[in-house]
């Protein structure tokens, strides 16, 4: 869409707005979101930031486990589950 002049700037900021706004205030925005009710397991490294009571209030977590060593790629970060060269 073209803009020309100050006046269809203003209107088309306008529109924008008022349609913005009234996302805000739309009731079936604010619903909260249905659970997830299929079973989840999460493996948590230790870089990673997770939230064990932020996970399970939208998932049925039925599996939670946090390393204890390794980061964000913990096979590569790992050198004892690296094999030699050419493996």
């Amino acid at each position: 869409m073209l803009v020309t002049g100050p006046s269809k700037r203003a209107a088309l900021i306008r529109s924008w707005l008022g349609a913005w706004s009234q996302t805000l205030h739309d009731p079936a925005l604010k619903k909260k979101p249905p659970r997830n009710p299929v079973p989840t397991g999460v493996l948590v490294s230790t870089q990673d930031v997770t939230i064990r009571r932020w996970a399970e209030r939208e998932n049925n977590i039925v599996h939670w486990t946090e390393l204890t060593h390794g980061g964000h790629f913990a096979l590569g970060n790992t050198a004892h589950c690296r094999g030699a060269p050419g493996q």
